[in-house]
Parts: C-alpha cells; structure tokens; sequence
C-alpha cells in the first residue's frame, strides 16, 4: 500500500537552517517506530545526497547547503530519503512558496509500503502530534493511499480532498460530515479531524465512495476549502 501524506503550514520563526531542520526533525518524531523508518536521513542536492539527519541530529553538510539556499534568496527545497534515494520506502519533501509568502510552506511524506502500525489509529496519533506543533500554522493535512488525489478519485478538482484522513483548522461537527468514520474536534487548536472510512484502499470502490461522500458533504456546508484560497 502506497501512503502519502501531505499539508500546507506557516511557519512562526525566523528562516534558518538549523530552525529549519529542527522543525523537520520533530516532523520526523511524530512518526512510529516503523521498521521503514531511516536512522539516517539523507538530503538530496543538485551535487548528490549527503548526510542529512542522523539519531535527531543534523549534519553541518546539510546545515550549509539550506544556509547557501537562504543566501541566494532561492525558494527553499528539502527533500530527505534513506540511502536508497529514489527507492526509498521513506521520502520527507518540504518547500516554500516564496511567491505567495515566504512563511508558506507544503510538505509531503511518501511512504511506498508498511508492514505493520498502518492503522487509522496510528495516522491518527501523527496528525495528532503534528497538528500540536508550536512552530507551524497549519491550513490543512491530509493523508490518502494510493494515489487517490493524483489519480482525481476525489470528487472536486478545485478543493481538498478528504481522501482518509483530512484536517482543517477550523471546529467541524459530526452533522456536517454524515458519512464519515470519525469526526474528531480538537477544540484546543480550534481544528477538527475527519476520518472517512475505518481502512482505506484509494482503489477500493467502496472506500473511494466514503471519502468521495463526505467531500460533498463538507462542500455542501461550506467547509471544504477551495485549492487557490490556501
């Protein structure tokens, strides 16, 4: 099974690359203890992967080539793997869209398969523990299985999907979202979790069908948010 997170967040600190990579790091930390997770991440650059973040450190390599990046004013790109690079099972990208605001960034985590602790339960407790991050303003996080987004299973081409799991930050409540699996208000950060069925396959019919439903319910409410207001 093919997972991929992704989301849209602000960040609240200054633009260097140890606050960088110090933010990224406890990305990393709200992940389980899944036997495809890298000990070792490394950082792909234009010259070749170099060390990257190695047991919660961060390597002066990488350090300096995100310094380089901030000094020539370029949009910043991050994009951490295991040694297998293109082929690994784990793969963090995180980048700013300068041309929007220098604070907006997006970030996706690819994850090519699981053997086990994939379970709504345990991408729950991620977006629990991201979503309580202090350095990130978060617009939204969104988790699907194989390709469901890229593959346009989702029911609006110019708003979110829902997909398996979707958070926004904004109070949602059950009534709104009928034909979901659980909808969760974390009243605390003013968000709310949407889970659209139990298990989700973006192959699977039936559960293309549960996200595609609580999609139009949200939309329906007004609570889907449009692609180009983000």
């Amino acid at each position: 099974m093919f997972y991929k997170i992704q989301g849209l967040i602000y960040r609240k600190n200054k633009v260097t690359s140890g606050n960088i990579f110090n933010e990224l790091i406890k990305f990393i930390n709200t992940l389980p203890n899944w036997s495809e997770k890298p000990k070792l991440w490394f950082i792909a650059t234009p010259k070749g992967s170099v060390k990257g973040i190695e047991n919660g450190q961060t390597s002066q390599d990488a350090l300096s080539y995100v310094d380089e990046m901030i000094k020539s004013n370029n949009s910043i790109s991050v994009i951490l793997a295991d040694e297998n690079e293109d082929d690994s099972l784990l793969t963090l990208w995180f980048k700013n869209t300068p041309a929007i605001s220098e604070d907006r960034y997006t970030f996706s985590l690819t994850i090519k398969s699981l053997s086990k602790l994939n379970d709504f339960n345990v991408f729950l407790d991620i977006f629990n523990k991201l979503t309580s991050l202090d350095e990130w303003k978060f617009k939204y996080i969104f988790l699907d299985t194989e390709q469901y987004r890229r593959k346009e299973l989702s029911v609006f081409e110019d708003r979110l999907a829902v997909g398996w799991i979707l958070f926004l930050p904004q109070l949602i409540s059950s009534e709104h979202a009928r034909s979901a699996f659980k909808v969760i208000q974390r009243k605390e950060i003013n968000g709310t979790i949407i889970i659209s069925s139990e298990i989700f396959d973006g192959k699977n019919p039936l559960h293309i069908s549960h996200a595609n439903n609580v999609e139009i319910e949200l939309a329906a409410d007004g609570f889907l948010p449009l692609l180009k207001g983000l």
